[in-house]
């Protein structure tokens, strides 16, 4: 049986639920974020409680610190709304595995997690809007059921699982069996000279990994939407390697690399 959680959100509250267990937070939906890591140093909290909690720190960064809303129409912070419901999922998990440790082991090991989102106003929000934020909920979170406002939204299981499975595969298991076997075979000439040996694996393990996310690549414009291959590929990074950017550009044809594609 799967475990529910709900996360209501209105542009002055995000709400998160375990109604099975009885959990029940709600936080002011404002948060600041420090611009140059590009981390959220609160939650919930106006400017004066975040000045009076940082104190001289605030002071010296206050020019580098923004204070905003989430889960608008427009998504310009999408970034640090997956941060913040991973965030509330963390603790989410936590009071379930308290809760009900054998059944939250068994959800984790089947996946067996139902996100509910009730946003009001969502399905006035852009299309590109709608599916970057799903698709952002299912590559950073261990969702089964994915359902806004009443819609099931998410992307098949079986394709989710099969990206994973093959990205793992050919882009960080092939690399360290490849290597291993270099080291294994690599000519007396090679061993003989450390950095000789250094260099001859590295551009072996270099050549395997970029291959493999090659083939990785394209196999997955078959199994998972654009945007989701591109939380795959970029974590919450602010930048992709020029390297990526351009595979993406080539093998997806996608022109817009950055963190809120």
């Amino acid at each position: 049986m799967a475990i529910e959680f709900t996360f209501r959100i209105t542009q002055d509250e995000i709400r998160v639920r375990d109604r099975e267990t009885g959990f029940d937070r709600a936080f002011v939906n404002r948060v600041a974020v420090h611009e140059k890591p590009r981390i959220i140093v609160a939650l919930g909290e106006d400017e004066e409680k975040v000045k009076a909690r940082l104190g001289a720190w605030y002071l010296e960064h206050a020019s580098e610190i923004r204070f905003a809303t989430l889960f608008d129409a427009e998504g310009a912070d999408r970034r640090y709304e997956i941060r913040v419901l991973e965030y509330l999922t963390r603790a989410l998990h936590r009071q379930s595995q308290d809760s009900r440790r054998l059944k939250h082991i068994a959800a984790k090991l089947r996946n067996a997690f139902d996100y509910v989102l009730e946003i009001p106003g969502y399905e006035a929000f852009p299309e590109a809007r709608r599916h970057a934020l799903e698709e952002g909920i299912q590559a950073h979170m261990r969702v089964r059921r994915l359902v806004v406002n009443g819609t099931e939204v998410q992307i098949p299981v079986h394709r989710r699982e099969a990206e994973h499975w093959l990205r793992r595969l050919l882009v960080w298991v092939a690399p360290v069996v490849a290597t291993a076997i270099a080291y294994v075979a690599a000519p007396v000439s090679i061993m003989e000279s450390r950095l000789t040996l250094f260099v001859y694996l590295l551009a072996i393990a270099f050549c395997v990994y970029y291959g493999g996310k090659v083939l990785w690549m394209l196999a997955a414009r078959r199994l998972v939407p654009a945007t989701y291959r591109l939380c795959m590929l970029q974590g919450l990074r602010h930048r992709l390697p020029a390297i990526d950017q351009w595979l993406a550009r080539r093998i997806w044809g996608v022109t817009k690399t950055g963190p809120h594609t």
